[in-house]
């Protein structure tokens, strides 16, 4: 029963590392990442900080980017993945 579920999430964890921000980034001056570009980093932030502790060429943030619009994106998809420490603290008190 583990087999299947551990295969299932390596293989997801390796589609995903195709999307994280890196030097050989889409991005340049002319079309820097935006709202929901910023949003998808920021959910990919766990698979990113583990592909550059495996010595992959990523970064855990586009520098080419619009500014405040990629920051907060970035910042909600964060949140989307991890929770608020309220949501945190009130989903450890209905266990």
């Amino acid at each position: 029963m583990k087999k299947p579920l551990i295969l299932g999430l390596i293989l997801i964890s390796l589609l995903l590392t195709g999307c994280l921000a890196g030097a050989d980034s889409r991005f340049d001056a002319e079309m820097p990442a935006g709202f929901f570009t910023g949003m998808w980093h920021g959910l990919l932030a766990p698979f990113t900080l583990l592909a550059d502790l495996f010595g992959a060429n990523v970064s855990m943030y586009e520098s080419t980017n619009v500014g405040p619009q990629y920051d907060l994106g970035f910042l909600i998809g964060l949140t989307m993945l991890f929770g608020t420490p309220t949501t945190i603290r009130e989903i450890r008190r209905s266990r």
